[in-house]
């Protein structure tokens, strides 16, 4: 229990603690595979942010924020023996990111795989690139609010992946996927609203891997070239595709 509302989790394995950080409208289950591998060695904690997974919905009257999420985040920490490995991606690896600042002498590694900090091209010197991925953002707010779910659906993936994607998906999948679209529209809003400068990063010292698509979006590019140039214990990572 976290503030009133239920946080679902997985809890597999045994050893030092690694912290999974999942995707907006996806759940801890995009670890699965991952977790696999690592259970033998680590315990893995994998929690589901808020109204996706099994977690409870927000229910807050004010807009969710990245407090809210970091909380669930320090929830997992509390299950730890000791400092923990956190690993994150996209949504979760903003939530990773501004939690570093928080988390001194908690982390034993830190792991960010394209995250979505794009408040850092609004204020370091990628303006084009910060309008592209805040039109996508203001359209999806704008389909939500018209409850055209699958229409929000289909723009959100055909962006990330290709609209070979969402073509390629069952109506069963893309029905789920739009079911998730209002909790991706709370979150999506949210990571807009942070102005943390990018110098502030600096303090990060945990040793940090960053892990990007080599034809991933330009804006998720352009915010992984700022941390590399930022983050004072880092390494790249390139995934063919």
């Amino acid at each position: 229990d976290v503030d009133g509302a239920r946080l679902s989790f997985i809890d597999e394995g045994r050893g030092p603690t690694v912290v999974l950080l999942h995707a907006g409208a996806s759940s801890a289950r995009q670890w699965d595979r991952l977790i696999g591998r690592l259970r033998g060695r680590y315990r893995v904690l994998a929690p589901d942010f808020r109204g996706q997974g099994e977690t409870a919905k927000w229910m807050a009257r004010r807009p969710l924020s990245f407090a809210d999420e970091w909380k669930l985040v320090e929830a997992m920490f509390r299950l730890s023996q000791g400092p923990v490995h956190l690993i994150a991606h996209s949504y979760g690896g903003w939530v990773a990111l501004d939690g570093a600042l928080l988390a001194a002498g908690l982390l034993s590694s830190l792991t960010l795989i394209e995250p979505s900090a794009f408040h850092l091209l609004r204020d370091d010197g990628a303006p084009g690139l910060y309008e592209e991925i805040h039109a996508l953002c203001e359209a999806h707010v704008d389909l939500v609010g018209r409850g055209k779910l699958l229409d929000a659906a289909e723009r959100s993936i055909s962006y990330w992946f290709g609209a070979d994607t969402w073509q390629g998906m069952g109506e069963d999948r893309r029905a789920a996927v739009a079911a998730l679209m209002e909790t991706h529209t709370m979150g999506f809003a949210a990571i807009f609203r942070p102005r943390i400068p990018l110098d502030e990063y600096r303090r990060i010292t945990a040793p940090t891997l960053l892990m990007c698509g080599t034809e991933t979006v330009a804006p998720s590019r352009g915010v992984v070239e700022l941390l590399l140039r930022t983050l004072p214990d880092n390494r790249l990572v390139e995934v063919p595709g």
